[in-house]
């Protein structure tokens, strides 16, 4: 799932299912569920989820190829966004409608409701509408032709779909990506540079394979689409017409809806095709339908290019007066497309200030994704700490009485046998009057060493509070229990204690009770610690347990 899901609340499951499917290419099935749930909405009298599918309509007119449509939706649904303040949404439709204003030739409005998407994307801090925005000015300058804006917004909004580690963002930003390439590939052809021209085709083929290869992965059809129609399109720039083919028969042959938005593309495409291969009649009568198909949309470019190519086929086969009458109306939609393009050109200078602002906006945006989630994965490292520093006693390092109770609880639990041992440091209180309390603490971080180095792995030793350990023994009955308690309980009499302190010597007293007894295990601990005081009242600095309730020191 995109980054660019919209926020969907509970019972909106339908909203998450039909962004899915556009984001498979299957937007026609996306449209009809949003209508579907757009009336029903409007029926319940919940607004919020009539603009919801609003906003999302006008995504699948965007990918539809119906821009008035989509814009309509769009208008709809700002409208109530801004009524309410989601400036989160406000974000994410208006840059869909700045995309679809795009599509109809509103470049100024395009760039300043891409402005705006951006500012409201900003103070969400949502770094997916902020890389939707940014590709959206980049598509901007593109179609003004100023390529080297285009890249600088185009690769910003990648880096932050790559931070996100978002394929679906990354392959649409990277088949415009290579659109661009290809736009300075044609520019440099219109300035006679030889060379470099090609070498920018096959850069902008690259990025388009680089795409392809996403949207496979995804199960985008629809940019599997934009990727082999955009392939074709440099494929024939440079000569290579058994390339552009099968990179059209892929497109014919590819499963799912063929959208306008596409299908016109294509036609031209193929068109082209049929010329550089001879087929001539064939080649006209699908020129001539892209060109009706411009006039009905009112489109120039595809005008303009169907004529040109009209003129070359009508002199390829000898007919110069039609050859020059399609030459005239290609003059005509080119004298008209310079202009815009120059107009465009122009007024996006104007607003140089607002370039410099997004670019140190973009390259923040970049920043912040990138930090956000090294701080993520610092955060989810210092949770883990916290969360086993929480565990531990902070003087000795052993387990404290929290994580002892909760082992014990699940040894419980699960009815396993265990033993526990109960360890008091012999008159803890002489130590701390006469050695004071700084050697007493090193005597508890000894001893919890002790008790740690000196017990499998399978024994937890906790430290309860104060001068009081404990060890808990999964797997081991009275027997093994007094053993290992007697062991250690000489281990910590004959230590070399007065490392710490001239003439220190220190004695442990350990009452030992086992659920091997049939003791009911809710009183396990209050009977290890009544063995415990059996010890202390033995003379200390011995075990007891059910074996033998009273040990003597050594």
């Amino acid at each position: 799932m995109s980054a660019l899901c919209p926020p969907v609340a509970s019972g909106e499951e339908r909203l998450a299912q039909a962004w899915s499917l556009g984001c498979l290419g299957r937007s026609d099935e996306a449209r009809s569920l949003l209508l579907e749930h757009l009336e029903q909405a409007k029926a319940q009298g919940d607004w919020h989820r009539v603009a919801c599918c609003q906003t999302d309509l006008a995504w699948c007119c965007f990918q539809i190829g119906y821009p008035e449509e989509g814009l309509t939706l769009a208008r709809a649904a700002i409208e109530h966004w801004r009524s309410v303040q989601d400036h989160e949404y406000l974000a994410r439709t208006g840059a869909f409608k700045a995309w679809l204003l795009l599509e109809i030739g509103l470049t100024e409005d395009a760039f300043s409701e891409a402005i705006t998407a951006l500012n409201h994307a900003d103070q969400q801090r949502n770094l997916a509408v902020s890389s939707l925005c940014l590709n959206v000015i980049a598509v901007i300058f593109w179609n003004a032709r100023v390529v080297d804006r285009a890249f600088e917004f185009v690769n910003k909004a990648i880096d932050i779909a790559k931070a996100l580690h978002d394929d679906v963002m990354m392959s649409w930003w990277l088949i415009n990506l290579g659109g661009i390439w290809g736009e300075a590939s044609d520019i440099a052809r219109e300035a006679g540079e030889d060379g470099a021209w090609q070498s920018k085709q096959w850069q902008a083929i690259a990025f388009q394979e680089e795409a392809y290869n996403l949207a496979c992965a995804t199960g985008d059809t629809w940019a599997q689409r934009l990727c082999l129609m955009n392939s074709a399109d440099a494929y024939l720039y440079l000569g290579k017409l058994k390339l552009a083919e099968e990179k059209l028969l892929a497109y014919e042959t590819l499963e799912g809806a063929d959208y306008r938005r596409c299908h016109d593309h294509f036609l031209s495409l193929k068109a082209r095709a049929l010329l550089d291969a001879r087929q001539i009649e064939e080649a006209i009568g699908l020129f001539e339908k892209v060109r009706e198909l411009g006039l009905m949309s009112n489109r120039n470019f595809p005008q303009m290019n169907a004529s040109q190519f009209l003129s070359d086929a009508y002199a390829r086969q000898g007919n110069f007066e039609k050859a020059l009458e399609e030459y005239k109306r290609f003059h005509i939609c080119h004298l008209q497309f310079t202009e815009e393009t120059t107009q465009k050109h122009v007024r996006l200078s104007e607003v140089s200030y607002d370039i410099q602002r997004l670019r140190r906006l973009a390259e923040h945006e970049a920043q912040r994704a990138i930090d956000l989630e090294r701080n993520c994965l610092d955060l989810k490292l210092k949770n883990e700490l916290l969360a086993a520093a929480a565990l531990l006693d902070p003087l000795t390092g052993l387990n404290n009485r929290r994580q002892f109770e909760i082992s014990q609880a699940e040894l419980d639990s699960r009815n396993r046998l265990y033993s526990l041992a109960m360890i008091d440091v012999d008159h803890f209180k002489r130590v701390n009057d006469r050695f004071s309390h700084l050697v007493g603490d090193k005597v508890l971080r000894r001893l919890g060493q002790l008790l740690k180095e000196n017990s499998r792995a399978s024994i937890l030793a906790a430290r309860l509070g104060g001068e009081e350990f404990a060890l808990l023994m999964p797997r081991t009955g009275t027997d093994g229990t007094h053993e290992h308690c007697e062991n250690l309980r000489q281990l910590i009499a004959r230590h070399n204690w007065v490392e710490i302190a001239a003439g220190l010597k220190i004695t442990v007293s350990i009452g030992v009770a086992s659920t091997i007894e049939r003791i009911d295990r809710a009183t396990i601990a209050a009977l290890a610690d009544a063995r415990l005081y059996q010890a202390k009242s033995a003379g200390r600095n011995c075990v007891v347990s059910c074996l033998d309730r009273r040990r003597l020191r050594a």
